[in-house]
């Protein structure tokens, strides 16, 4: 007689790899249940080389299939991709993907996590779960520890590369290029690693049911998009998370919005409400928001990109997902 088959045992591999602090990271399985069923998170591991990507660099060889006479060219700048790792003081670094960097830097970040799921009636139940589980778990730690691009199923870690070369007439190459992912982690990391604790409490928070708010969430999933070159859903999941503070702000009473103009309310009508106005206590975040919201509108509407501060500006700029927070944080002061 067979044994009965009451769980299963799920490996999930993410493209944006999860960094581990050098000195505290998860060392042990984790055990929680949830709705009466029960889990083991393992320890993760990386399974992948450091450094992996599944794009090929654009090398002269490469190049030299397409245009033999590249074979001749001295300067020849070979693609590289640009990858989130630890350095010596334990801080959250970017490093260009080579053998020395990536063994130096990329030896803490682990791409692939084992759980186990005991309950549930069938498989394909219990394979839901666990995909629900994995999925809020790293929700909380990109909350965290401001690793956005973690636990991603799609990444720029294996960006689409853009090699160009100069020329001087059709077919004639005038020997000056150049190399660059096609999109690159443009944030500033001022992050930090997963100790055992932020795994654990992580852990804890899946356990008992609980997820982030859109507050909470805000920079990490605008950074994530504005990374992958998605202007539109950048712009609207911003908007968004300042419209759903607002509206927590307005049920509790400290301010009365009129009509849908989100700079009228943090302005004129937050001024009637409860004597705060970001244009006069931070005139840098009111430009940000006003072009924010101008961009936002013309977007939606199928219109050009447009910020307003920079018209000559033709994409978000690089501090847009922090800029977000900052806004997102002033408007948590209103008491």
């Amino acid at each position: 007689m067979s044994e009965p088959h009451i769980g299963d045992l799920f490996f999930f591999s993410y493209a944006g790899d999860l960094v581990l602090s050098r000195s505290d990271q998860p060392s042990q399985a984790v055990s929680f249940d949830r709705d009466g069923v029960k889990c083991s998170l393992l320890v993760p591991q990386r399974t992948r080389p450091i450094g992996w990507r599944s794009s090929p660099p654009i090398t002269k060889a490469a190049v030299a299939q397409f245009i033999p006479a590249i074979a001749g060219v001295d300067n020849f700048p070979p693609s590289t991709t640009i990858l989130a790792g630890l350095n010596e003081q334990g801080q959250l670094t970017l490093y260009i993907d080579e053998p020395n960097s990536a063994d130096m830097y990329g030896r803490h970040s682990v791409d692939t996590f084992v759980i186990e799921v005991i309950g549930l009636d069938s498989s394909d139940n219990r394979a839901a779960f666990a995909t629900t589980m994995m999925a809020q778990l790293f929700r909380w730690l990109r909350v965290e520890t401001d690793q956005w691009w973690a636990g991603r199923t799609s990444m720029i870690s294996a960006p689409t590369f853009l090699t160009w070369m100069d020329i001087t007439a059709p077919g004639r190459l005038s020997g000056a290029m150049g190399s660059s992912p096609g999109s690159i982690l443009a944030h500033t990391i001022a992050g930090k690693a997963v100790t055992t604790p932020i795994w654990r409490d992580a852990v804890n928070k899946v356990a008992a049911g609980l997820l982030p708010t859109i507050f909470d969430e805000a920079f990490q999933n605008v950074a994530y998009y504005q990374a992958q070159g998605e202007q539109m859903t950048c712009l609207l999941l911003g908007v968004t998370a300042i419209e759903q503070v607002r509206d927590d702000l307005a049920e509790t009473g400290k301010l009365k919005p009129n009509g849908v103009d989100i700079l009228k309310h943090l302005t004129v009508d937050m001024q009637k409400g409860c004597q705060r106005n970001i244009q006069s206590e931070k005139p840098d975040l009111y430009s940000f928001l006003r072009d924010t919201w101008i961009a936002r509108g013309r977007v939606a509407h199928g219109k050009p990109f447009f910020w307003k501060s920079n018209p000559t500006q033709t994409a978000l700029p690089g501090s847009f997902a922090r800029s977000i927070r900052e806004v997102l944080e002033w408007m948590q002061t209103i008491q």
